[in-house]
């Protein structure tokens, strides 16, 4: 499903939902707490994907976790990061439980009233000479058909399990929605979409991603949560924009996970740049 609206530079994740918080480190059971200017996050139950949180909130407003029964401080992009997880989470339940597909594109809908087709739908006003004269000239609709004024494709919430090849030759898009699918595996020709600034996959069975991902050097957001990702791959360190990496709700390796809870994004995909075996052509 495509729908249309005109192309902004900055874009904002679209509200999402809420869900439990889980919990990460050493087992330890806590109660969850206010996230202070990040919003109240509900308690339920935990597993061991997510950092817990302390009842005491610290003086820059962010709550605290427990690692070795030490309070630690949350860092502002994890914050973050746990408030679109749950937006996250709320946008699966919406898409799954009460079967409304295309979460993302019906909140677009919103901000595309107003926009007014690029293609006439009445004749221009004239004299019945000038109407038949029109009438033996090529049509100037096609300069309107071929105009792409949107940039946007959401297809999440269908229950797909492979994506078409045909969805890459669309190289203008610059924000894709397949999250709360069944998709395994992101093929190669991922890489064929230099434009994405935007990229939401989570709630799928995604195991891994293609190094081919990295070719994608304008993503700003990639958002992950919810798979089965272990390991990132080394070429990821080509997104020297990528300013959120989603990956709460994954098995993923604790030292890179570690990294964005304590510098955010921008110093893991510097590690990873630092650590790929050579320079990824872009």
């Amino acid at each position: 499903m495509m729908y249309n609206y005109q192309h902004q530079n900055s874009h904002q994740p679209p509200a999402q939902h809420h869900t439990n918080l889980q919990q990460d480190h050493s087992g330890h059971n806590t109660n969850s707490s206010v996230l202070g200017q990040h919003g109240t996050f509900s308690s339920g139950m935990l597993s061991n994907s997510t950092p817990s949180f302390t009842p005491n909130n610290l003086q820059n407003g962010h709550a605290a976790t427990t690692r070795g029964g030490q309070a630690q401080q949350i860092s502002e992009h994890w914050a973050d990061q746990l408030k679109l997880h749950k937006d996250s989470e709320r946008a699966h339940t919406t898409m799954i439980e009460q079967h409304a597909p295309h979460h993302y594109a019906r909140l677009k809908a919103g901000e595309n009233r107003g926009i007014q087709s690029t293609i006439p739908t009445t004749s221009p006003k004239g004299t019945q000479e000038h109407d038949t004269e029109d009438r033996g000239r090529p049509s100037n609709l096609d300069s309107a058909v071929r105009r792409q004024d949107w940039h946007n494709m959401d297809l999440s919430g269908q229950g797909l399990r492979v994506l078409a090849m045909p969805l890459f030759t669309y190289t203008f898009l610059n924000e894709l929605y397949i999250a709360s699918n069944k998709i395994s595996y992101l093929p190669p020709a991922i890489g064929q979409l230099r434009h994405l600034r935007y990229l939401d996959a989570s709630n799928n069975q995604l195991t891994e991603l293609p190094p081919e991902l990295g070719m994608c050097v304008y993503l700003r957001n990639l958002l992950l949560f919810d798979n089965q990702i272990r390991t990132l791959p080394p070429e990821l360190g080509s997104l020297y924009q990528l300013d959120m990496l989603g990956v709460e709700g994954n098995p993923i390796d604790m030292t890179m996970k570690q990294e964005i809870m304590d510098r955010g994004t921008r110093s893991l995909i510097h590690q990873l740049l630092e650590s790929a075996p050579g320079q990824f052509m872009v």
